[in-house]
């Protein structure tokens, strides 16, 4: 579904003069990128602009006031891979002196400054965005300082604000839908730094639909904002907030034996990842040490979820849905996040799955029995759900020949089976044949490899290697690979009698 983005405006005037801005061409979604993003290469902008998402909406300046007063600091913009069209975004407090108006105009030089300078990081500015924190009782002064401030702005820039959950029902929000060009509700997902309040209807997509019924009753044009920036929560043992970080990587809790994931993830009710680890033994993030007896909360979406809101998207016919704004590019280190590449696989007509590939290489002469290596390669920008038992696993069948030593390498845990005539698998230490080397999370373009394996051969020929495996999808759908044909590039001993 393409959605318009960009807004041109039509007529002479706007509030007093009855100018009203009207949207004249598609233009599709848009990304965020904020000061800690890396920004996206020439190539993954292609692919975004692509699947309709090659707009940016980047951060260059925060709002600061003195005695009611605005004033505009930039803040770092880092440059992009090639030129791209850009709406920029102003964030910060809305924070004027009680009852008396605000003059944005004041702050237009520094607007065209910022333009020049989003120009020098390969941006051309097509609008003003405010990102604002603004209390439900002061929408009418902000709609009435940005209409006056849309008569003074550019025509060629459109300007927009975004709209918090709690604005969402304020009774002045026709008028702040009034005085911009667009409005920027964020009603699915909530930015990290809120997490905290649990907002469970900024995660059900049953409320996304009521709260963008009420967008449409007020007949102007809107984009949906939607959080794809993971959120990591560090909590102590009584449920008081600690700590809120972007940085961390799934796959790292998951595979710490000194945290336990609680059960029932699986069936959390809402549209969201969420995991919550129990710190059993001490353990060490970026931000420091985290005692025992403090949880670790991880919160967000998966690429699986955004496709799945894109779908829901075009079933409700929003007449005045103009696309979606996907905030927040990640950082480094922000793992947590959807990156560019996840983005696109969700945005485009194929499913947003993991695709595991499994690789076998020999480890080399050591003067015993010959040793392989076994790999996990994702060769998708989509990591899986959590499994530990039914999914998530490689297997390797030994037709033929036996597995001796196994070490596990990068790999969660591994079972040794027996296959039986009838096709079963019964666990088993005695010349098995069948191997399984489980990873409970297979993060995006993941690369697990295992330690050393022996292979032992029977006394008739070589063992021929099979391989296959079973990944758990976002919102339970299984990714089965295989079985695949391995060729064994060593000569193989023969098992010992037994």
């Amino acid at each position: 579904m393409k959605h318009v983005l960009l807004v041109v405006l039509a007529g002479a005037c706007l509030g007093a003069c009855g100018r009203t801005p009207q949207p004249v061409r598609p233009a599709g979604s848009a990304v965020w990128l904020g000061s800690e993003s890396t920004p996206p290469s020439v190539g993954e902008l292609a692919r975004l602009e692509a699947v309709g998402a090659g707009e940016l909406f980047v951060e260059v300046g925060r709002l600061q006031w003195s005695g009611g007063v605005p004033k505009l600091v930039p803040t770092p913009v880092r440059a992009v891979g090639r030129r791209t069209p850009g709406v920029l975004v102003i964030h910060g407090p809305w924070a004027p002196l009680p009852g008396e108006g605000v003059d944005l105009s004041v702050l237009l030089p520094r607007v065209e400054a910022m333009r020049r300078r989003a120009e020098g990081a390969r941006v051309f500015a097509t609008g003003i965005h405010f990102d604002l924190e603004v209390a439900p009782a002061a929408v009418a002064g902000y709609g009435d300082a940005l209409r006056e401030l849309r008569d003074a702005l550019d025509d060629q820039l459109t300007l927009s604000v975004s709209v918090s959950l709690e604005l969402m029902t304020a009774e002045d929000l026709p008028r702040l839908a009034r005085a911009t060009d667009f409005l920027v509700p964020f009603c699915y997902g909530e930015r990290p730094e809120r997490l905290q309040r649990e907002a469970a209807d900024a995660w059900d997509l049953r409320a996304v639909h009521q709260a963008l019924r009420r967008f449409e009753e007020l007949g102007e044009p809107y984009l949906l904002g939607v959080v794809t920036l993971g959120g990591l929560l560090r909590e102590a043992s009584d449920g008081a907030l600690v700590e809120i970080t972007t940085e961390g990587r799934l796959e790292e809790l998951v595979w710490d034996r000194g945290l336990r994931l609680l059960p029932g993830f699986a069936l959390a009710p809402v549209d969201r990842q969420t995991y919550t680890f129990v710190v059993e033994e001490p353990v060490r993030l970026a931000g420091g040490a985290v005692p025992r007896g403090q949880r670790l909360r991880v919160v967000g979406l998966s690429a699986r979820h955004v496709e799945a809101l894109r779908e829901q998207l075009e079933s409700w016919q929003l007449e005045h849905l103009l696309g979606a704004v996907y905030y927040r590019l990640p950082g480094a280190g922000e793992a947590l996040a959807l990156a560019a590449p996840a983005l696109v696989a969700a945005l485009t007509a194929q499913p947003a799955l993991p695709s595991p590939r499994v690789e076998v290489e020999t480890a080399g002469e050591s003067g015993g029995p010959p040793r392989m290596r076994v790999r996990l390669l994702n060769d998708s920008p989509v990591g899986s759900e959590l499994a530990f038992v039914d999914h998530n696993w490689i297997e390797l069948h030994a037709d033929g020949g036996s597995f001796g030593e196994v070490a596990v390498g990068d790999f969660y845990r591994y079972e040794l089976y027996r296959r039986q005539p009838g096709g079963e698998l019964i666990r088993t230490l005695r010349q098995p044949d069948v191997l399984r080397l489980y990873a409970p999370y297979l993060a995006p373009a993941a690369r697990l490899a295992s330690g050393e394996i022996e292979l032992l051969s029977g006394r008739v020929r070589a063992p021929e290697l099979t391989a296959r495996s079973n990944f758990l999808a976002p919102l339970g759908q299984e990714v089965e690979r295989g079985p695949t044909a391995v060729r064994a590039a060593a000569p193989l001993q023969p098992a010992a009698d037994g």
